[in-house]
């Protein structure tokens, strides 16, 4: 199902074999590089079965469009985890500098790493056998010592994890070979290294959607890497994105604390939401070329950052909304935030799926249909509020699947039948022919969403509000985002 889903919706795969060969890797169960590690994972099957079970990968997935290349490995070149070549002396970024000595010099009692190039050659082989139209690749951790010793010979397509800054070089080595960010950061830097280079096919960011694990400590038990959160709510950092690359025009204001030297740091998240009297920094995500931004009747200086890839200002906070204005491809754009009040309303809809693809979705609806209703909370100009509140969720002529929010901070049971929202929202699954979900939050009116099938009124996505719990919004703001027109 999720080969079909991506064929559906254009994505490109690339299909992995292998997190390890015929040695074990390190597995940070108790925190990055935290000793002692645990090794659970494919090497003790590997001398067995990774012919078969490559050969099996090829041919199940190969009749998918979506899959462009197949990969043979991630990482099974980290630098002495557990492959060890002399060579470690002469090489820069070699290992984790957090990691003890003896883990980050040569050891000659470790395996050598050429050993990777003889392994990798009969997995080529392997895959070529069962499938000669694709280019073959790898994601190599450590190029700076694998481009050296073989292991990138005889690939298609040339896979560096966030070694963006080698691709220059080593191209002059491997003149006739494309790379490919097989694992990138989200910077604007990584995002040079692609656009400016012709040979460079693409990067695959890690990551476009946040996951469970790799967190940073309890209660999170989650990375907060992706462009969207678990709940599939795009975050900022998702229109920034997309005014680099997007053909459309973009417009998008954003803010976040002023904090000195971390403002230029690429993870500390913006939002659109502020406190009255607080210093902020002003983002404009935008492909026009010039943009003004005003503070109520104040004009905000805005200076392009090529670092973060946006326009910035600063400004603070209070009553008025921030304005932005451009004009891109011929168009008008406008933005607007205004100051969250607190809740008034909840908001809700079904997600319906969009008029392209209904013709191979499919128009029925059973008892096993499955409906995302999506719920924010309002503040009484109908604008996204401030302030988080505990939902209760009825579901009736149906099955409560579960609630996410997309805070990975948040312990409580997906299944359960309250959570607490996250940015004001939260998405709820529910199982059912037609079935109907019910919304309460203290101090609220309750609401109501008839779900009628995720191919509905032509596919086009609406709200679903019972006549008394409608709340206050004005007609020319759309409930469910908050936005005005002109927004994009």
């Amino acid at each position: 199902e999720l080969y079909d889903l991506c064929d559906l919706l254009g994505f490109f795969v690339i299909d992995e074999a292998f997190d390890e060969w015929e040695n074990p890797k390190n597995k940070w169960w108790r925190g990055h590089n935290v000793y002692p590690p645990k090794h659970e994972g494919y090497a003790r099957d590997y001398p067995a079965w990774h012919a078969a079970d490559l050969t099996a990968m090829v041919r199940a997935h190969g009749s998918h469009p979506s899959v462009i290349a197949w990969s043979i490995g991630n990482e099974i070149d980290y630098p002495n985890d557990p492959y060890a070549s002399p060579l470690f002396g002469e090489m820069t970024g070699n290992n984790d500098a957090n990691k003890p000595v003896a883990e980050r010099v040569y050891n000659p009692d470790r395996p050598d790493a050429r050993r990777l190039t003889t392994l990798a050659n009969e997995l080529i082989d392997v895959v070529r056998a069962a499938d000669s139209t694709r280019p073959v690749t790898l994601a190599a951790a450590f190029p700076e010592l694998s481009s050296r010793t073989g292991l990138l010979e005889r690939l298609d397509l040339i896979g560096y994890n966030y070694k963006e800054h080698l691709y220059a070089d080593d191209h002059v080595r491997f003149p006739d070979t494309p790379f490919v960010g097989s694992e990138t950061g989200h910077s604007r830097a990584a995002w040079r290294q692609v656009i400016d280079q012709e040979f460079v096919a693409g990067q695959f960011l890690w990551t476009g959607i946040d996951y469970f694990g790799e967190t940073v400590g309890w209660p999170s038990h989650g990375s907060q890497a992706g462009l969207l959160t678990t709940a599939g709510f795009p975050k900022e950092r998702w229109h920034q994105r997309r005014s680099w690359w997007a053909d459309r025009p973009v417009l998008r204001l954003a803010i976040r604390p002023v904090l000195g030297e971390l403002d230029h740091h690429e993870h500390l998240p913006f939002s659109r939401t502020w406190q009255a009297g607080v210093p902020v920094q002003v983002a404009c995500f935008t492909n026009a070329d010039e943009v003004s931004v005003r503070h109520g009747s104040t004009s905000v200086a805005m200076a392009w950052d090529e670092d973060l890839g946006c326009w910035i200002g600063t400004t603070t906070a209070g009553a008025d909304p921030l304005l932005a204005g451009a004009r891109a491809g011929g168009a008008t754009l406008r933005d607007e935030i205004f100051p969250a009040g607190e809740a008034a309303a909840i908001t809700a809809q079904e997600w319906l799926v969009p008029e392209r693809w209904r013709h191979v979705a499919g128009d029925a609806v059973g008892d096993d249909s499955v409906h995302q209703v999506e719920c924010r909370l309002l503040d009484v100009h109908g604008q996204p509020s401030r302030g988080e509140l505990e939902v209760d969720v009825a579901v009736s002529g149906g099955d409560l699947l579960g609630i996410d929010s997309g805070d990975l901070s948040d312990t409580t049971p997906c299944r359960a039948t309250r959570r607490r929202t996250f940015d004001g929202r939260l998405l709820v699954h529910v199982r059912g022919r037609r079935p109907t979900v019910t919304l309460r939050a203290f101090g609220l009116a309750p609401i109501t969403v008839e779900c009628t099938g995720p191919l509905a009124a032509g596919g086009q996505s609406r709200p679903h509000l019972t006549r008394e719990a409608e709340p206050s919004v004005p007609p020319d703001v759309d409930a469910r985002t908050g936005a005005r027109p002109g927004c994009v």
